[in-house]
């Protein structure tokens, strides 16, 4: 398990410059997509009051006061449901560092080759907080016939998107005791 001060650290340097949403919060529903939206409606903080990004509060607090669940369009749990495909943990830990890309690719992020074992101990290391029997999901069109992608092989493409924005993509952690959501924008 990891500690608040890495998990903080690991989110500044991977999300902290990003159109991001990086929220967690208890799990207190058999269906686990019941805590998901419960955190994307911010009803919910983080159990252990660890660093979250939420850009959008900032961003544009009027349309979070219209759409509970801003930017996410309001049918997103059935879309959810219909959506979401599991990975493996190491395959999660790829998708984590793509997201950091607006198009997610690490083609696109700046070093990668030199920077790539860094940025996937901070994507470790936010998995981590999760517990090693943590279930991990993501829209990502190659999970629906790959439980283990290479992310770093393949571009990760935005799949089905779940907001009005040019793109998205992200990924869920499930535990006994928390969900987290992690989930990046192209707005442009």
């Amino acid at each position: 398990m990891c500690g608040g001060k890495e998990w903080n650290a690991a989110v500044e340097r991977l999300f902290g410059e990003r159109c991001a949403l990086v929220l967690t919060g208890p799990r207190g529903h058999a269906d686990w997509l019941q805590d998901v939206l419960a955190v994307l409606a911010r009803e919910v903080g983080d159990p252990r009051g660890w660093t979250q990004i939420d850009r959008d509060v900032k961003r544009s607090p009027e349309r979070v006061a219209d759409n509970r669940i801003f930017p996410f369009s309001e049918n997103l749990f059935t879309h959810m449901s219909k959506f979401l495909f599991e990975i493996g943990r190491e395959s999660a830990a790829q998708l984590l560092v793509t997201l950091t890309d607006d198009w997610y690719s690490v083609r696109g992020i700046p070093d990668f080759e030199e920077r790539r074992d860094e940025l996937l101990a901070d994507a470790r290391t936010l998995l981590a907080r999760y517990g090693p029997d943590s279930v991990f999901r993501t829209p990502a069109p190659v999970a629906r016939t790959d439980k283990n992608p290479d992310f770093f092989g393949v571009k990760a493409s935005a799949g089905g998107r779940f907001t009005d924005y040019v793109a998205d993509l992200g990924l869920i952690a499930v535990s006994d005791a928390e969900v987290g959501v992690f989930w990046t924008f192209n707005p442009s």
